[in-house]
């Protein structure tokens, strides 16, 4: 039964197609964010508490909305992650010396294991959390090569542009996904 939920399935709520991430299938949820963060990252610990801000810092966080053939990808963060079972555009932290642009394919192959291409820079926004600011940097993708696989987040599931406000968004995608929308609503009456 394990090895079935492997890959993509549909869910039965949104009718959206969904790569399960099969970490958790295979070897259980984890019980603590340490073992969890040692196994995703296999050494290379990026811990949620690096992420705290201390001074108020504004943390730069670029994020894709990946569109293909009429869907958007969306990812549901899962209970390790900060923002828990809230669905997010992918994405990530941007790291010293690198450009926004450079950030967001680094961090989608990471998470998603593909190659995307940027079609289009939204408008970025600010949004303070009860721990820290970020900058989120919106970026309209499609994907170059590779097939999407959850490699970080509980799921990941593609979803029509309609379907898309009725998940439960993390706070800071929220004005991303309106902008998103608003746009595809300009171009569909034109």
């Amino acid at each position: 039964m394990r090895g079935f939920l492997y890959g993509f399935s549909v869910s039965p709520n949104t009718n959206a197609t969904c790569n399960i991430n099969p970490f958790y299938y295979f070897y259980g949820r984890p019980k603590t964010k340490i073992s969890y963060l040692n196994l995703v990252y296999k050494g290379n610990v990026k811990a949620t508490s690096k992420m705290k801000s201390t001074h108020n810092e504004t943390i730069k966080v670029t994020c894709a909305i990946i569109f293909q053939d009429g869907k958007v990808l969306a990812a549901l963060r899962s209970r390790q992650m900060t923002q828990s079972w809230n669905w997010e555009f992918p994405g990530g932290k941007i790291d010293e010396g690198e450009s926004a642009e450079q950030c967001i394919k680094r961090e989608i192959q990471e998470e998603l294991d593909v190659m995307i291409n940027i079609d289009m820079r939204l408008t970025p926004i600010v949004h303070t959390y009860p721990d820290n600011t970020i900058e989120l940097i919106p970026f309209v993708c499609s994907i170059l090569s590779g097939e999407v696989k959850a490699v970080e987040h509980e799921k990941v599931c593609w979803f029509t542009p309609e379907q898309l406000p009725s998940l439960n968004w993390a706070a800071a995608d929220e004005p991303v996904l309106k902008e998103f929308l608003e746009m595809q609503l300009i171009s569909i009456n034109r």
